[in-house]
C-alpha cells in the first residue's frame, strides 16, 4: 500500500492529473495507463531505480535456498543464500577414517556485500595443517 501512496505522490510532483473519480480510482489500481511525456516517464523511472538501489536491510533478510545434508556421522554439505546478497557453502569429509591419523577436512566459501557494493568472498579450508582463508581483499604473508 505505501508504494501506491508513493506513486500517487510521484504522479502529483509531476502533475499527472485524471479527469475523474473513476480515472483516479483505476490509476489507484493500476489497471489504467496514464500518458506521460517522455521527461516525466524519465524522472519517474529515476525515482524508481533510487527505491529499487536501496540496500536491504540484513534484518529483514529471507532464505532464498537452504540445503543440507548431515547425518552426523561421517561427510557433511551446506549450503545457502540470503535475500540480502550473503551466500555461503561447506563440505567436510573425514580423512584417514578408523585410523590414528583420523582428521575432519573442511572446504568451504561466504560471500557478502559490503558497504562499498563490492561482493567479498571468501574461501577457506581446514584440516590437519590448520585454517587457512584466501580473499581477494584479505592480505597475503
Amino acid at each position: 500500500m505505501q508504494c501506491i501512496h508513493i506513486f500517487l505522490e510521484i504522479l502529483k510532483y509531476l502533475r499527472v492529473k485524471t479527469s475523474s473519480t473513476d480515472e483516479y480510482l483505476e490509476a489507484l489500481t493500476g489497471f489504467v495507463v496514464i500518458e506521460l511525456d517522455v521527461e516525466y516517464l524519465i524522472v519517474f523511472a529515476l525515482f524508481v531505480a533510487a527505491a529499487v538501489a536501496v540496500p536491504i536491510d540484513s534484518r529483514d533478510a529471507t532464505v532464498i535456498t537452504n540445503e543440507l545434508n548431515n547425518i552426523g556421522v561421517g561427510d557433511y554439505f551446506y549450503k545457502y543464500e540470503t535475500s540480502d546478497g550473503k551466500t555461503a557453502s561447506e563440505e567436510g569429509h573425514l580423512k584417514n577414517a578408523g585410523t590414528e591419523d583420523e582428521v575432519l577436512e573442511v572446504r568451504g566459501q561466504y560471500s557478502y556485500p559490503g558497504n562499498d557494493g563490492v561482493v567479498y568472498t571468501i574461501t577457506y579450508v581446514a584440516n590437519e595443517d590448520g585454517y587457512k582463508a584466501e580473499g581477494a581483499h584479505i592480505p597475503r604473508s
